[in-house]
């Protein structure tokens, strides 16, 4: 009987602290789902937090996408722009550099146009301007200050042999003439006799004029054409008395 009230106890004793230890679980229990509740909604609160910031970092890549976008569209623009602005710059430069070339050749011409008139001016106070002034302006005008110098130093050289030459010719002629007046008897036998060749009537202003009137630069083979001249007119003359 004794045994059996003493386990009868125990299991009592047990129950107790079995009620006891599921009291105290259930404490815990309810304890760790309410801190899991707490944790939870904090978790939760952080998710909506995140998600918003997600939100708004997602609405400020739209909005750097769109603005780049929007610098890729000017950047274009601007390439475009900077291309058409180097087409006509370059329209503009190719324009001026032809102005200032057709420019230059005027300007060109104005100093060879003056240049030929001085040239021609020289040339007449030289007295060897040809009667065909216009061609031998036009040819002077291109010569350089070298071509010139030579060329105006023939011509003079040209005139001053011709000059020389005539004058020996006029002072034959003014010889003969001298002679002729001395004999009476001379002239009248030269009278009868048969016609001779009459003293060339030479005008010294137009054999220069007439030498000047050359195409080409004089050559040494012209002056002496002119030289003998008047050595041959001369001796036409001497043949004559």
């Amino acid at each position: 009987m004794e045994d059996k009230l003493k386990k009868e106890v125990a299991d009592i004793i047990e129950d107790i602290f079995n009620s006891k230890k599921e009291d105290e679980m259930r404490k815990r229990t309810e304890t760790a789902l309410r801190d899991s509740a707490s944790t939870i909604e904090s978790l939760t609160s952080d998710l909506e937090s995140v998600k918003a910031e997600l939100e708004v970092a997602s609405t400020e890549l739209a909005d750097v996408k769109g603005s780049i976008e929007e610098l890729e569209t000017q950047k274009a623009a601007l390439e475009a722009e900077k291309e058409k602005l180097e087409e006509t710059k370059e329209l503009e430069v190719s324009t001026l550099k032809k102005e200032l070339e057709e420019k230059a050749d005027e300007l060109a011409n104005i100093k060879k146009d003056a240049q030929a008139k001085k040239r021609m001016e020289e040339l007449n106070a030289s007295g060897v301007v040809r009667e065909d002034a216009s061609s031998q302006e036009a040819k002077v005008r291109e010569m350089t200050e070298e071509e010139f110098a030579s060329y105006k130093e023939e011509l003079e050289s040209i005139k001053a042999s011709i000059l020389a030459e005539l004058k020996v010719v006029s002072d034959k002629a003014n010889e003969k003439a001298s002679s002729e007046e001395k004999s009476e008897e001379e002239l009248a036998n030269k009278e009868n006799d048969e016609v001779s060749t009459p003293p060339a009537n030479i005008d010294p202003s137009q054999s220069v004029s007439a030498a000047m009137n050359l195409e080409v630069y004089p050559s040494e083979d012209i002056m002496a054409k002119y030289a003998d001249l008047g050595k041959a007119m001369a001796e036409a003359m001497k043949n004559d008395k």
